[in-house]
């Protein structure tokens, strides 16, 4: 069977590359099936011509149970599936997955390490900068100095937004975060993302 067509044709019964077992689960989808499904205006995840990628819902949470997410004021949030789980007991980590590119049509998974002592959002600069998400600089009296988990100072001088989609459920948001020069995970999400979603851990 030629990969390729199988997988770009749109076909719902067709298997795709994200779908061939456990080992290829998230192989990142070849270039050339890209090109394809971005030329036939095709979802870069499934091949379905009815959706784009943000919105797709075939890629399968792997277990549901864990933190249920839970939104405050006026933003619109899917109820379908709002449940994560961490992937160590000890502290909080979700799979995340991060859109970015022209118009967003690239996804990048990753982990984000869900944080109380964080005061804000933040991702690492190495990260942002290789997926080509845009970076801006503060003006310098909003310039902020932070005391890491490892206790030196760091003074966050970019900010950056990223469309985040939290695995396991339907919640995708935009998000602004401060860039660190490096971090233990490309994404930390803190008390400004916490008290805005509430969610039950």
């Amino acid at each position: 069977m030629n990969q390729h067509h199988a997988s770009s044709s749109g076909n719902n019964n067709a298997p795709t590359p994200m779908e061939l077992g456990a080992v290829n689960q998230h192989k990142q989808l070849p270039q050339a099936d890209k090109d394809f499904r971005k030329a036939k205006g095709l979802c870069l995840y499934c091949g379905s011509k009815d959706h784009i990628l943000r919105n797709c819902n075939r890629k399968k949470p792997l277990i549901n149970n864990g933190i249920a997410l839970t939104m405050e004021g006026e933003i619109p949030i899917d109820l379908a599936a709002k449940v994560a789980t961490s992937k160590f007991q000890s502290i909080i980590v979700i799979p995340i997955t991060a859109y970015h590119g022209p118009n967003e049509e690239e996804a990048s998974d990753t982990d984000a390490l869900i944080d109380t002592g964080a005061i804000h959002n933040f991702v690492s600069f190495e990260w942002a900068d290789y997926l080509g998400i845009p970076i801006e600089k503060f003006d310098l009296d909003q310039r902020r100095t932070y005391r890491l988990a490892d206790g030196t100072e760091y003074v966050c001088k970019a900010f950056c937004a990223i469309t985040i989609r939290i695995d396991d459920t339907h919640h995708v948001e935009n998000t602004t975060f401060h860039v660190l020069e490096s971090c233990s995970f490309h994404v930390i999400l803190g008390m400004q993302w916490l008290k805005r979603h509430r969610p039950h851990l």
